[in-house]
């Protein structure tokens, strides 16, 4: 899929997957910048993979529309911006991987 410029894929992987450990803690989900992979736990029911990938999704976004310096300054504007920006696009992205 494509996000600006960029190609990410998504892969879903066994929860014991190393790809889904940072620093020794395990996740559901995880958003690689650098391979442009978002890689889901495919241990999860499918409610609960879409709110995963929707999370992932919105870390590339932050990523490669030139957030992320700022991910940890974002105040209440800041996020009611991105989500009127980028929001529909985040939705429609889970919803098509989703099928």
């Amino acid at each position: 899929m494509k996000i600006r410029e960029l190609d990410y894929r998504i892969e879903y992987v066994p929860a014991d997957s190393p790809e889904l450990f940072v620093e020794g803690e395990q996740r559901l989900g995880i958003c690689n910048y650098l391979k442009q992979i978002i890689f889901i736990s495919n241990d999860l029911t499918t409610v609960r993979k879409r709110r995963i990938l929707a999370h992932e999704l919105t870390h590339a976004f932050i990523e490669a529309y030139g957030h992320y310096a700022r991910r940890n300054s974002f105040d209440a504007e800041d996020i009611c911006e991105f989500v009127s920006t980028y929001g529909r696009e985040i939705h429609e992205l889970t919803e098509e991987a989703m099928r």
